[in-house]
């Protein structure tokens, strides 16, 4: 079992200032994204809350932004090696998804955390999107 030595993932994910819900992307030109970061080394003996603020990570460890269409599950595009605790996603990243599913993980040394963070946006809307479809917006 791989788990003890994976980084452990982002804390207190945030898309667009919000957390645990839905995101209206719509009008946005670019999508914030902003997290707190963990170090699986440093944390042995107490675990951090959610919400607790960011720590120095592992070295070398970066975090990943996924991006998957709603619908289908498929990865439209991975944005790894960030360095920080925030980061915008440029509106061009969505290509032309009308909902898509955004995941923040931790890697390090071509590992990446056990859990993730996964937020939908919606990023267009139009008639028949309740039926998985966008006949335009």
């Amino acid at each position: 079992n791989e788990r003890p030595h994976l980084p452990t993932r982002p804390a207190n994910v945030k898309m667009a200032g919000q957390a645990w819900t839905d995101v209206d992307g719509r009008l946005l030109a670019s999508v914030p994204v902003t997290w707190a970061n963990r170090n699986r080394l440093t944390e042995d003996s107490q675990v951090m809350s959610w919400t607790d603020s960011g720590i120095a990570p592992e070295l070398g460890q970066t975090t990943k932004i996924t991006i998957r269409d709603q619908l289908t599950n498929v990865i439209e595009i991975e944005i790894t090696g960030i360095t920080g605790e925030s980061y915008e996603i440029p509106r061009a990243s969505f290509g032309s998804l009308s909902r898509a599913i955004v995941r923040v993980t931790a890697e390090r040394d071509g590992f990446e955390s056990f859990q993730g963070y996964e937020q939908n946006i919606q990023l267009a809307s139009g008639y028949g999107y309740g039926y998985g479809l966008s006949y335009g917006g």
